[in-house]
């Protein structure tokens, strides 16, 4: 297991992107700050992904990073599950200034995603 970090962009993400708007070849996933991989047979597996922020007077900003936190940690999901495992959690952390925050993605039932 090993972080990446400094703006890394999950494989998984912009793939399935692309999908989603196969007229546009510009088309990536999110840059996340940092993200926690599980290296296998030359694969890097995603199991966390997070946005660090220094300001925590911008609200906006928060907003954002949540919603970019939740939205790898369900694809992460997606992907494991692609992958058959079943029992998948999607790992994601939020640091803004001197607090952070651990949250889950869990897939509760098909179609219905729960974040914890």
């Amino acid at each position: 297991i090993r972080i990446k970090q400094g703006e890394t962009v999950n494989s998984y993400t912009s793939k399935r992107k692309q999908a989603a708007y196969p007229n546009n070849e510009k088309v990536r996933g999110f840059k996340i700050d940092i993200r926690l991989l599980l290296e296998y047979e030359n694969h890097e597996i995603d199991l966390c992904a997070g946005e660090v922020a220094i300001n925590s007077n911008d609200v906006d900003k928060l907003i954002h990073d949540r919603s970019k936190c939740l939205r790898e940690a369900k694809e992460i999901v997606d992907h494991h599950l692609e992958a058959g495992m079943k029992n998948v959690v999607g790992w994601t952390l939020q640091i803004t200034g001197l607090e952070a925050c651990l949250m889950s993605v869990h897939l509760y039932r098909e179609g219905l995603y729960v974040a914890i």
